[in-house]
């Protein structure tokens, strides 16, 4: 949930417009593991707003195949909308139709000195990305670094493919538990995944 699909989860947090520490009500994780590693690669969070509006994550490194981008999904009553923020393409799905539109991207980095210099002119600018509004992503990232270690996935959800430096470990379901995951807020012990 850290790296590297922290943006996933400060992308969400951000679109849903959590972006100050208080906002963060509770963070609810189930971090677990593939690999013998010490870090999760396969996890599963829900994060409760001071406003009660909830965020549910599903993530992990051990899918078959990178099947579809990273994406963050807004649900709302009359539908859904994707962003594919590797992509910077919104798909808007209501029982309407389907929009799909992709958008351009401004460089962190272009935002910064375009800041600076309307500071510099007297002039107010707010950066894209201000460290102010990361707080409620930091709460995340403590409650991860603070939890207990990731718990090991049973050996018959695992299978290993490839050799080397290519051999990795693929999650029985994986794609599916995440995606329930997120839809529902709901953490993979909760749903009963790999029980």
């Amino acid at each position: 949930m850290t790296n590297p699909l922290a943006h996933a989860v400060a992308t969400a947090l951000a679109v849903g417009g959590v972006l100050a520490a208080d906002d963060v009500a509770e963070v609810v994780l189930d971090l677990r593991r593939a690999h013998p590693i010490e870090a999760d690669d396969t996890s599963s969070g829900r994060v409760t707003a001071r406003d009660g509006s909830r965020f549910g994550f599903g993530l992990t490194l051990c899918a078959p195949e990178a099947s579809s981008p990273a994406r963050v999904l807004v649900l709302g009553t009359r539908g859904e909308i994707e962003l594919a923020y590797e992509t910077d393409r919104v798909t808007v799905r209501t029982p309407d139709g389907v929009t799909e539109r992709t958008y351009g991207r401004t460089p962190l980095l272009d935002d910064l000195l375009d800041a600076r210099a309307e500071r510099e002119a007297g002039r107010t600018a707010v950066l894209r990305c201000d460290a102010r509004s990361t707080g409620a992503f930091m709460r995340v990232l403590e409650a991860v670094r603070t939890a207990p270690d990731p718990a090991p996935l049973p050996a018959a959800a695992v299978t290993w493919r490839g050799e080397g430096d290519e051999r990795r470990a693929v999650v029985a379901d994986v794609e599916a538990w995440c995606e329930r995951a997120a839809r529902e807020q709901r953490t993979f012990a909760e749903l009963g995944a790999w029980a």
